[in-house]
């Protein structure tokens, strides 16, 4: 069986092979598993999602980080999630026998939790807003790509699965500076990062706190990155 697995961040990528790739490209991990490099958004992620598909991916995955909305997660935990729900309400349930089996998989090495997860079309900043999120949805923590790649799932009868490492605890609010520098597209405009930060110094210590979160995340994906042959 041939899986697809979508990343939205060159640091995503980065967990599953060395190979350096374009925004919009592909590439085969081994025989079995194509990586897309969608880029951020859920529009990217529903362009790469319809592709893979497209090139004979029968199951899919949005890999990546996430940001918590529970104390319950901790920078570096794991979140499989059994289910996604979106700005206006609507749910998809994410393929039980196969989330089942990755959460036995990984357990043995990783602190991983299975739980609700929710979208948004935007950077949820402040620790209030994303508390708001948890009350609102149930949701245990927030991207913005998996729900659009659930949803061309559904479309199309293909299995689906979202593994997210914590970037950002619910406790950590973003600094001023990822907002002021993140475009509509999703992607961050380092031009505009520097300039705030030479205006803003002292949101430096923030920034490298938030530098140490995604280390973090990045290990526990490479930690995942090396089961992948169970996961697909």
């Amino acid at each position: 069986m041939i899986s697809g697995i979508i990343v939205a961040l060159p640091e995503e990528l980065a967990s599953l092979t060395s190979e350096k790739l374009n925004k919009g490209d592909f590439s085969w991990l081994n025989s079995q598993v194509l990586i897309a490099y969608a880029g951020a958004g859920a529009a990217n992620a529903e362009t790469a999602a319809k592709q893979l598909i497209a090139q004979g991916a029968q199951q899919l995955i949005s890999w990546g980080c996430a940001a918590a909305l529970t104390e319950q997660l901790k920078s570096g935990d794991l979140v499989v999630a059994d289910s996604l729900e979106d700005e206006q309400g609507n749910m998809i349930v994410c393929d039980k026998n196969w989330q089942n089996r990755v959460v036995k998989t990984l357990n043995t090495d990783l602190n991983v939790v299975n739980g609700k997860m929710a979208d948004s079309s935007r950077i949820i900043a402040s620790t209030r807003e994303k508390k708001d999120f948890n009350q609102r949805t149930s949701a245990l923590a927030l991207d913005m790509e998996s729900f659009a790649v659930a949803r061309i799932c559904r479309d199309n009868n293909v299995p689906f699965l979202t593994i997210r490492a914590i970037a950002d605890p619910v406790d950590f609010p973003l600094p001023q500076a990822v907002d002021q520098a993140m475009e509509a597209s999703g992607e961050i405009n380092f031009n505009k990062l520097i300039r705030h930060i030479l205006l803003h110094l002292w949101e430096i210590p923030a920034l490298i706190r938030l530098g140490l979160h995604f280390k973090k995340a990045n290990h526990t994906l490479k930690a995942t990155a090396a089961h992948l042959q169970n996961i697909c």
